[in-house]
C-alpha cells in the first residue's frame, strides 16, 4: 500500500502543541479541538493547474524550513512517533527507535494512492464530527 501524508495535526510533543500542517493540494483540513471537530473544504486555487500538462506537473513539494530551535527536527521525530504506534519496531531497543519512545497524541490524514481513498488516523484523539463542505 502506498500512501501519502495529506494532513497531520500534533496535539502536543516536545515544543509542538496543537499544530497542523497541510500537505494537500485538493483539501483544506481544520481540526478544531475545542469543538472535537474535522472541517474538510475544496481548495478554491489549484496553483499547479496548466503549470505544464496533466501528465508532467510537480506534485506533492514540501519543505520544512526555519531557524535553528523552531522544531523541524521534532517535527520529522513526531511522524516518526506516530508512525511507531501504527507500525511498532520489532526490536525498540535500536538506538534509532530511542526517539520514538514517546508517544504523540495526533490526527492524521493519508491517502491511499493505489485506491484514491484518504483515511484517518487517530492517535489519542476521538474525532466526534466531520463537516465537509
Amino acid at each position: 500500500m502506498s500512501v501519502c501524508l495529506r494532513y497531520l495535526w500534533i496535539k502536543e510533543y516536545s515544543c509542538l502543541k496543537n499544530v497542523n500542517f497541510q500537505f494537500d493540494e485538493k483539501y483544506e483540513f481544520t481540526y478544531i479541538e475545542s469543538g472535537n471537530r474535522l472541517d474538510i473544504k475544496p481548495c478554491k486555487i489549484d496553483p499547479m493547474e496548466n503549470f505544464w500538462d496533466d501528465n508532467e506537473r510537480f506534485m506533492n513539494i514540501h519543505a520544512v524550513v526555519g531557524s535553528n530551535g523552531y522544531g523541524k527536527t521534532t517535527f520529522l521525530r513526531a511522524i516518526m512517533a506516530i508512525f511507531n504506534q501504527i507500525y511498532p519496531p520489532k526490536d525498540e531497543n535500536e538506538e534509532m527507535y530511542k526517539h520514538n519512545a514517546y508517544t504523540c497524541p495526533a490526527l492524521m490524514i493519508v491517502e491511499d494512492l493505489q485506491k484514491q481513498v484518504y483515511k484517518l488516523l487517530c492517535m489519542g484523539i476521538k474525532v466526534a464530527e466531520y463537516d465537509s463542505r
